[in-house]
């Protein structure tokens, strides 16, 4: 099932973010998560408009939630895993 663009932004916006301010995921740790596995890398068209669109406030909030189930920090799997752009808003619209 895709999302179409609309619910996406929905879902990008750092409202709907799973992680919040209490979590306090060290920027360092989001950082050299977001250097590993680049949330571009395997997004579509749609997925990379809506990202392009995002405020800087909202993309944090979206590599912050990356980081918070792609690492070991917080809810992960372990390690490190690569979780993507649409995996977070997937997990967003259950949260």
């Amino acid at each position: 099932m895709t999302m179409d663009e609309d619910f996406m932004r929905k879902m990008a916006s750092k409202d709907k973010a799973c992680t919040t301010t209490h979590d306090h995921i060290p920027d360092d740790r989001i950082n050299s998560h977001a250097s590993c596995y680049p949330i571009t890398d395997d997004m579509d068209e749609t997925e990379r408009r809506v990202w392009d669109s995002l405020d800087d406030e909202d993309r944090k909030m979206i590599q912050s939630d990356r980081t918070y189930y792609g690492t070991n920090y917080g809810a992960g799997f372990g390690g490190n895993s690569k979780v993507s752009f649409y995996d977070v808003l997937g997990i967003r619209q259950f949260a």
